[in-house]
């Protein structure tokens, strides 16, 4: 059986430098500044415990099969778990992986207005050949494009937006 090609998408961009701020808010529901208040304050007293990798990054959506299929046949990587409500792919232990959970009633986020629920941004080795594959795939190009053509904005099968940025040699 011949191995199957990897898909145009090769890794995620690394981290926010903030990321610790971001899970404490996420996980606390606390507001933004509290959050960053909080993660300095448990790095100031040196707690027992540490923030060390981000491993999953985990999408609301309403259907985490077909999102997972898609980001799979993009991606290449292993899809490790699916059902009706959950699905996860395993990019290997260098970047996170993505994992997609059935919100009732979700509401996809809208681009470029309105809330942002998450944005995800690749690195690709060919621009134009990514975009017209991840097309192929049930992506779409929307109209408005930041970045004066150092990106592409695309929106996934269920509205996420995300990003392709050309990989540096």
């Amino acid at each position: 059986m011949a191995a199957k090609s990897p898909g145009p998408i090769l890794w995620m961009s690394p981290p926010s430098a903030h990321l610790e701020s971001y899970l404490y808010m996420v996980s606390s529901r606390m507001s933004p500044k509290r959050a960053a208040i909080s993660a300095t304050l448990h790095r100031r007293v040196g707690s027992s415990w540490s923030l060390e990798q981000l491993t999953t990054v985990v999408v609301d959506c309403a259907n985490p099969l077909a999102l997972a299929d898609f980001y799979q046949k993009a991606t290449g990587w292993e899809l490790t778990n699916r059902d009706e409500d959950f699905a996860s792919l395993d990019a290997g232990s260098t970047v996170p992986g993505l994992a997609f959970i059935r919100v009732e009633g979700y509401e996809a986020p809208q681009w470029p207005e309105g809330s942002k629920h998450l944005h995800l941004d690749f690195t690709v080795t060919d621009l134009d050949g990514a975009v017209e594959e991840l097309l192929a795939l049930g992506a779409s190009r929307p109209a408005f494009q930041l970045g004066e053509g150092q990106w592409v904005v695309l929106i996934d099968p269920q509205g996420h937006p995300f990003c392709l940025i050309p990989a540096t040699a």
